[in-house]
């Protein structure tokens, strides 16, 4: 039986166009032209560029990461590609010989070179320095789970989202996070960290927790309502990758 995805990560993918519209038009101006007066400048008063499958884009992607020298990871139904700002490369093996994941539902790329890939019923890999680490069922997450998201807090630490609980890397391997940290098992998550730190965690049918930094233990808002989502709550969330990759749009509740 599928399980069915947390509100928050229900948006609707985006297309190549759309989102890599948004992504590459956000972040630059063109080079003879200055910013606009305002600190917050609309869409249209930013050069963009739309790309679709005629240039080689993936038809819908899921998750965008951005390299440390600037490229582009776009994780998709057709698997993970690489966009160097010009022409897309359908990534088919990782690591020499391991193949690629096929469907690949989120990306985690970090400031030290690592990209954490979030599969569907393939688990998590983590690509460090050209070699791809799987995770046997042992060492966490089991193959035949989906990630739905990842996200690293402010101390470094990786979490991830999963169909089958809360997980939280220690460096060599998962552990899954569950009643000794105040959160239910075995359900579909939804993770956000905002401007201070916190982690937000909404567990599929069962409310909010929220972990500040430091402590180990999650708190229930008990006040949360299911009909609100993590989507529709503002966390102040700055990263391009974190509010158009993983949200896909940024919502606020004014």
């Amino acid at each position: 039986m599928t399980k069915a995805r947390p509100a928050l990560a229900s948006l609707p993918m985006l297309t190549a166009r759309g989102l890599l519209s948004l992504v590459l038009g956000a972040c630059a101006f063109p080079q003879n032209a200055r910013p606009p007066d305002t600190l917050n400048p609309s869409l249209f008063q930013l050069q963009h560029t739309g790309w679709t499958e005629r240039e080689g884009a993936p038809p819908t992607i899921n998750d965008i990461g951005q390299a440390p020298d600037g490229s582009l990871w776009l994780g998709s139904g057709e698997g993970l590609y690489r966009f160097d700002g010009f022409t897309f490369e359908r990534v088919r093996a990782i690591d020499g010989d391991s193949p690629a994941p096929t469907e690949v539902y989120t990306l985690l790329a970090t400031a030290d070179g690592d990209l954490w890939i979030g599969t569907s019923f393939n688990g998590a890999i983590l690509l460090r320095n050209g070699v791809a680490k799987r995770f046997p069922k042992f060492e966490g997450i089991p193959l035949n789970t989906t990630v739905w998201g990842f996200v690293k807090d402010s101390d470094g630490t990786i979490w991830a989202a999963t169909a089958s609980g809360l997980q939280r890397f220690d460096g060599s391997e998962w552990r899954s996070v569950g009643k000794a940290w105040g959160v239910p098992e075995m359900m579909g998550y939804s993770l956000r960290i905002d401007s201070n730190g916190t982690l937000w965690a909404e567990a599929f049918g069962h409310g909010l927790f929220r972990l500040k930094r430091g402590l180990r233990h999650f708190e229930r808002l008990a006040d949360f309502q299911r009909k609100t989502s993590l989507r529709k709550t503002s966390l102040s969330i700055s990263h391009l990758r974190e509010s158009i990759g993983q949200a896909r749009v940024r919502e606020s509740v004014h």
